[in-house]
C-alpha cells in the first residue's frame, strides 16, 4: 500500500516530468524511441507509435500516460551499447531498448511494439 501511494504522490508531484527538456538522464535508440529517468528509480520509454511504458527498480512495467521525448542533442544509445540509472540496465539492440529491472522483469520497446516480461508470471506444465 505504501508504494502505491508513493507512486501517486510521484505522478502527481511531477506531471509532465517526462516532457521536459531531456538531459544527462535520457537518451534515445534510433529515430522511434526515447527513455528518460523521470524518478530517482523509474525510467519512462516511449516508441512513436508503440505508446509509452514505465519500469521502475523492482516489479512489473506498466503502461503510462507520461512520454519520453528525444531531440537532436539527446545521446544515442547505439546497438550493445547500456545505460544504467536507479537500478534500471537498459541495452540498445537494433532499433529497440531492452530494459531490466531487479526483479529481473524486462521490458523490450520499439516505435511500433512493446514485449513485457514479467518475472512473477508462471509457466503452468
Amino acid at each position: 500500500m505504501l508504494r502505491f501511494l508513493l507512486l501517486v504522490l510521484l505522478v502527481f508531484a511531477f506531471p509532465g516530468v517526462a516532457d521536459a527538456a531531456p538531459g544527462p538522464s535520457s537518451f534515445r535508440v534510433g529515430t522511434g524511441v526515447a527513455c528518460a529517468l523521470v524518478s530517482p528509480a523509474t525510467v519512462v520509454c516511449s516508441g512513436t507509435r508503440s505508446g509509452s511504458m514505465a519500469i521502475r527498480a523492482a516489479g512489473t512495467p506498466a503502461s503510462t500516460g507520461m512520454r519520453a521525448r528525444a531531440t537532436a542533442r539527446t545521446p544515442r544509445l547505439r546497438t550493445g551499447e547500456t545505460w544504467r540509472r536507479g537500478g534500471i540496465s537498459c541495452t540498445a539492440r537494433a532499433g529497440e531498448v531492452s530494459c531490466t529491472n531487479g526483479s529481473g522483469a524486462v521490458l523490450v520497446l520499439g516505435a511500433d511494439r512493446v514485449v513485457v516480461l514479467a518475472p512473477d508470471a508462471a509457466v503452468s506444465p
